[in-house]
């Protein structure tokens, strides 16, 4: 609501400016059009697809007013909602494989334009523009239209940001700014904390918004969810370490299929308030037969961090169909350049529902790929140590059949996918398996590797030692 009033005020401020302030041309006016041509076109144009704020038209259109663009391809439609004016969204292409543009127009109901505004931009990268660059449109409400951008360059890295207009009632439409804060102003909104620091579930309706006109939020991290509610938690200052900032956002926001529960995200800043780098310490993460949480995070007295993150998987793997849980303890650093590094204190594998039975309907299913070839193994990747700083440790579970017998196996394997040791997980025949050979693991790529690998399979628990040898507990 706060943001709302906002809003609505700046929308006042700027209806009784001049209209030529926010008024920016984009590609060529169509405001000399034929007016009954143009209100014509106007009516045959479909409501553009809004769903969950996402402005885009899929719908091709005759190009209509914007034929003197000789455009390859052109799609347009109208913005839902009902006003004194007609607003018109237009995506085109100049020629196959270029830049997608998308503009925002207003029209006249009689068919003369007043305003237009880019408002997307599809420009993908290239041998000759080694950067590429995404911008959409968002309707906040019938008078505020929000556009972001993400964009990517090699000397630059990943950048975003966001941007707001609105839409008067007489259809101008006008930027409106960015508050002219220092980054000091800005951090002094955030409570200060104490390390140690214990991280939950952050209380939203208790905190400040994070302005939406605030130069100083980095969006990367958030920009493709539906949702950017973000609301000032707390800071940590800590000697001989970056500024950390604490941001909570929520309570649910969809990104492509995923939704995001509650989160705390903690950001590391330069002294000029550029944000490094960001670790979520509180979050879940549900989308596609998968669930990612973090929790139990403890920020310490040297800014290190203590977390748990876990990644439950609901039995959607073509082989190993049964539900597992995969937890990692970390420990992540503050490195030189202000970017969290990490350690591996522990790992936790947890299949509850594993049995004898279910192995054996993994050849049940599969069944017809065994008849083709009586000796055919298949293999399926159950979790790995590789993260963020490659490990070359992963473990998989393999499915054949030996002298007409069905074995199932676990197996460790190094980072040049050779076999490091195996466990028989299901031989009621006691076949004896041929010998393979055998690879080590570099003790040089797992000295981030702190703590133990643990495995509990129904009711058999394993350790994988640092050698990635199996040991029944």
């Amino acid at each position: 609501m706060r943001d709302l009033l906002f809003l609505l005020a700046l929308l006042f401020l700027f209806a009784c400016g001049t209209p030529e302030a926010g008024h920016r041309q984009t590609g060529t006016d169509s405001s000399h059009a034929d007016t009954t041509a143009v209100k014509s076109w106007l009516d045959k144009l479909p409501a553009v697809s809004c769903s969950h704020a996402y402005l885009d038209v899929n719908e091709n259109a005759d190009p209509g007013p914007f034929v003197i663009l000789k455009p390859f391809q052109l799609f347009a439609g109208k913005l839902p909602g009902k006003r004194d004016f007609v607003p018109v969204l237009v995506k085109y292409q100049i020629s196959e494989g270029d830049t997608t543009r998308m503009l925002l127009v207003t029209f006249t109901p009689d068919g003369k334009e007043i305003a237009r505004q880019e408002v997307g931009l599809q420009h993908p990268a290239s041998e000759e523009s080694p950067r590429w660059i995404h911008r959409w449109p968002m309707l906040l409400n019938d008078t505020v239209v929000e556009v972001r951008e993400e964009r990517w360059a090699r000397s630059l890295g990943d950048e975003a940001k966001v941007q707001y207009f609105t839409l008067t009632a007489a259809g101008q439409i006008h930027a409106l700014p960015l508050e002219r804060t220092s980054f000091e102003t800005y951090a002094a909104r955030f409570p200060d904390l104490q390390a140690p620091f214990a991280a939950g579930r952050p209380e939203i309706t208790t905190l400040k918004r994070v302005s939406r006109f605030s130069p100083w939020y980095s969006y990367r991290w958030v920009i493709g969810y539906d949702q950017l509610d973000m609301y000032h938690y707390g800071k940590i200052q800590l000697p001989g370490k970056p500024l950390l900032l604490l941001y909570a956002y929520g309570p649910t926001s969809y990104d492509d299929g995923e939704k995001l529960d509650t989160t705390l995200q903690l950001i590391t800043c330069k002294t000029d308030g550029t944000a490094i780098d960001q670790l979520p310490l509180y979050t879940t993460i549900t989308g596609e037969g998968n669930v990612q949480r973090s929790r139990n995070a403890v920020v310490r007295q040297d800014g290190s961090v203590m977390l748990e993150e876990s990644s439950s998987n609901v039995a959607d793997m073509t082989l190993w169909e049964l539900g597992s849980t995969v937890s990692r303890l970390k420990a992540y650093h503050i490195g030189a350049g202000g970017k969290f590094e990490a350690e591996i204190h522990g790992v936790t594998y947890t299949v509850p529902g594993f049995s004898d039975a279910a192995i054996q309907e993994v050849f049940q299913s599969n069944k017809d790929n065994f008849a083709e070839k009586e000796d055919l193994q298949l293999r399926e990747e159950l979790f790995s140590l590789r993260d963020r700083s490659p490990l070359g440790f992963s473990v998989k579970a393999a499915f054949y059949h030996w002298e007409g017998a069905q074995v199932a196996e676990l197996l460790t394997f190094n980072e040049k996918d050779q076999i490091v040791d195996r466990y028989v997980l299901f031989n009621p025949r006691g076949v004896r398996l041929p010998d393979a050979p055998k690879g080590t693991l570099d003790q040089q790529r797992v000295s981030d590797w702190k703590g133990p690998v643990t495995l509990h399979l129904g009711s058999t628990t394993l350790q994988i030692t640092r050698e990635g040898k199996f040991v029944r507990s």
